[in-house]
């Protein structure tokens, strides 16, 4: 749509693989974001011709493709000097960021032969399943990508709107829970989610449909709409936040739903994000998925799994930095 921008590129970079280039003087990418652009081929990890020539994209604008254990460069005498980084230092290949947070979490083991299932509640939400092949949907109703481990692949359900929607309704409630009177204990959030707690299994009939933002998995619709159904008057605002809590953990069951079909049963679920920081979002989300809950390595998400793949690709076996 901008023939003259397209005209002067050279280089195509996600924005990652620019900041390396950057401290390193190296174009290049690795497997698990260059296959979210669409233009890859998962099974021989690398970037698909017939795609390219279809788009018209010439491959020489792409760069490399490693994968995200491997040293691809390392930090040169002026990035040093920028940064404050030892010259010479290696850098990896690294990934994306929901690979690399369920890297941090402990998927290493396929879900296919009862590995974990990551769930993540966040602004948005995932769930998020290891494999040993590349298992596509035929109805495209979730994502299937490289991993950031070298040999494994992982399908990823994921909708617009998790902790979004609890944000949305805090916000609405914001004016009586923000009262400089107040003395109750614990955040917003924390009172919010006690309220919840009281309301029950169920919330007294109230569903709600978490679609503000239109939706992804499996629906992929952005035209679907939010709802909340079944008010009555005896209703309270710890029914509205249970009913949230609960449409965010069905939304994500339905991708879970797919995941099942294609053969990937985990047997335990690992929750992350800010979702996982209420016990009662935990809970609600191990009933939903009807899987054992186990807590997850460290919270540090993302940035802990980009650092397992630093110390992979510097030598660390990966017995060693589980």
């Amino acid at each position: 749509h901008e023939p003259e921008i397209y005209g002067r590129t050279r280089h195509i970079l996600l924005p990652k693989d620019y900041l390396r280039y950057r401290l390193t003087g190296t174009f290049a990418t690795d497997v698990s974001d260059a296959a979210a652009t669409l233009m890859f081929d998962l099974a021989g990890r690398e970037w698909s011709g017939d795609l390219l020539a279809a788009l018209r994209i010439e491959p020489a604008l792409l760069p490399p493709v490693f994968e995200s254990t491997a040293v691809v460069g390392h930090v040169t005498d002026a990035a040093a000097t920028a940064t404050g980084l030892w010259s010479g230092t290696p850098v990896v290949a690294g990934g994306g960021d929901a690979p690399c947070a369920a890297l941090g979490l402990g998927l290493y083991a396929s879900s296919q032969h009862g590995g974990p299932l990551l769930s993540s509640i966040g602004t948005a939400g995932q769930v998020f399943a290891v494999t040993e092949r590349p298992i596509i949907d035929a109805a495209g109703r979730v994502h299937s990508l490289c991993y950031v481990l070298p040999g494994r692949w992982y399908v990823m359900g994921a909708i617009l709107a998790g902790g979004a929607a609890l944000t949305w309704l805090h916000d609405i409630l914001t004016p009586p829970l923000s009262s400089p009177t107040t003395n109750e204990p614990g955040t917003a959030y924390e009172r919010l989610a006690v309220e919840a707690e009281e309301a029950g299994v169920g919330a007294g009939g109230v569903l709600f449909l978490p679609y503000l933002l239109g939706e992804r998995t499996p629906h992929m619709d952005p035209e679907a709409t939010a709802a909340f159904t079944g008010l009555r008057l005896h209703h309270s605002r710890g029914h509205l936040v249970r009913a949230v809590m609960e449409g965010v953990a069905f939304a994500l069951c339905d991708g879970l739903d797919v995941l099942r079909e294609m053969g990937i049963e985990p047997e335990e679920l690992r929750p992350a994000g800010g979702g996982a920081s209420l016990p009662l979002w935990r809970e609600i989300q191990r009933d939903v998925f009807n899987l054992p809950l186990r807590a997850g390595i460290t919270d540090r998400g993302a940035a802990y799994g980009a650092a397992l793949l630093a110390a992979i690709g510097s030598g660390v076996p990966l017995h060693s930095v589980q």
